[in-house]
């Protein structure tokens, strides 16, 4: 059986069940609380090095990175296929399924962290916060998560965060208006990828993206109808939830700013 390292909120852990869910894979679920720190001990470390999550034990192979997952999964559970059978198309979903790695995951963590997750952070007690930005691996990313801590949307680099994660959304405006998915008449690997993405949007109340995109509209709304959405909605965690859910008009009113400048 597969074990797979999750998260509950974790885009691109949600992407991965997503792909499971798909073709029907049993797993056992090894959850590891990120803020705890479970991403970083030295067992989990030995699995997956970055220190993030997902990961996937088959067989006795570890394989980390959710992109090179996905594509693992549908190579090595081949039915049902979620490729296209078009070479074309199948270039095309591989465009998608790297676009987190092309910048959209660091936007989407950067503006939930600007928008929610800060509140979270910067109730804590000095001493908490510093233990908590210790856990971080990296330097920059530690220095980064700090300055949106303090600065929500005023921190250097939301502003090209936010229009990075509007401009995926316009984009596939565009692609949907040549198939009824994102790269093919049928759900692929590329509607898993970016579905956690859009779905963040949502809980952000920044839906309001695609309100003159009725293609992504219409996508979005048939893929949160789709059975295997239910992996996603299974795992919500409500903390993080009604953080989302608490952004200000005065936060909209900026991210409509960032996105006029």
């Amino acid at each position: 059986m597969i074990e797979f390292y999750d998260n509950d909120m974790s885009t691109c852990a949600q992407k991965v069940r997503l792909v499971l869910a798909a073709k029907g894979l049993k797993y056992q679920r090894h959850y590891l609380d990120i803020r705890a720190g479970e991403t970083q001990t030295p067992e989990y470390l030995k699995l997956n090095p970055n220190g993030v999550v997902p990961t996937i034990v088959d067989n006795g192979e570890v394989i980390i990175e959710s992109a090179v997952i996905i594509a693992y999964l549908d190579d090595a559970y081949p039915t049902p296929s979620l490729s296209p059978d078009n070479a074309i198309a199948r270039a095309d979903m591989l465009r998608w399924i790297i676009r987190p790695d092309a910048g959209l995951h660091q936007a989407c963590g950067e503006t939930s962290f600007a928008l929610a997750f800060r509140h979270q952070i910067s109730c804590l007690p000095e001493a908490t916060q510093q233990k908590l930005f210790s856990k971080m691996p990296s330097e920059k990313r530690r220095n980064e998560i700090h300055a949106i801590v303090e600065h929500g949307l005023y921190a250097p680099g939301i502003g090209l965060a936010i229009r990075t994660y509007y401009k995926a959304i316009y984009d596939m405006q565009i692609q949907l208006s040549n198939t009824k998915w994102i790269a093919d008449s049928k759900w692929t690997l590329a509607d898993a990828t970016l579905l956690p993405y859009v779905l963040r949007l949502d809980h952000l109340g920044l839906s309001w993206f695609w309100d003159d995109k009725p293609l992504v509209a219409n996508w979005y709304q048939e893929a949160i109808s789709r059975p295997e959405f239910s992996v996603i909605t299974d795992y919500m965690n409500e903390d993080y939830l009604s953080l989302m859910a608490a952004v200000t008009q005065a936060e909209h009113a900026r991210v409509k700013q960032i996105l006029g400048e």
